[in-house]
């Protein structure tokens, strides 16, 4: 699965989606609208994921990251993005950061909270300190809004 991804880099020549691989991990959770974390030459940056599409490619990154355990942004705010772009001095990349609450700007890391978490999980560390299967687990109990039982 690949996902196509406006970075937060507001510069005209890169003005455009980039395409990273989807872990198998975040295939079931991935959908346009979420924040993602992903290489960016040297660096890691924030990402819109703008659209995601079956297949594989080679060469591509894969994303480091799912930020969110649900989509952000609407389709219609991502059609908006596409129109302030086209109508305005605007990238769509500051477009869509625009839209985000105010809440989602503030870090690209989620800290864990809760009480019955998976094993080997603590309360009050950061998402990104676990592997990717993990946080996949940790963004599905948080989308489905349940607290993981013993089982886990």
């Amino acid at each position: 699965m690949i996902a196509h991804v406006h970075v937060d880099a507001p510069v005209i020549t890169i003005d455009r989606p980039f395409d990273y691989e989807v872990p198998s991990q975040f295939e079931t959770l991935i959908e346009p609208g979420m924040r993602v974390s992903v290489p960016f030459g040297s660096r890691r940056l924030l990402g819109i994921v703008t659209g995601v599409s079956e297949g594989t490619r080679e060469g591509l990154k894969p994303l480091e990251a799912l930020l969110d355990e649900e989509s952000s942004l609407t389709d219609e705010l991502l059609d908006l993005s596409t129109h302030v772009k086209e109508t305005t001095l605007c990238f769509r990349s500051s477009a869509l950061l625009a839209m985000l609450p105010a809440a989602l700007k503030v870090s690209y890391d989620k800290e864990i909270k809760g009480e019955m978490l998976p094993d080997g999980v603590r309360a009050g560390t950061h998402l990104s300190e676990y592997p990717k299967e993990t946080q996949s687990i940790i963004l599905a109990l948080a989308k489905k809004g349940t607290s993981c039982s013993h089982q886990c």
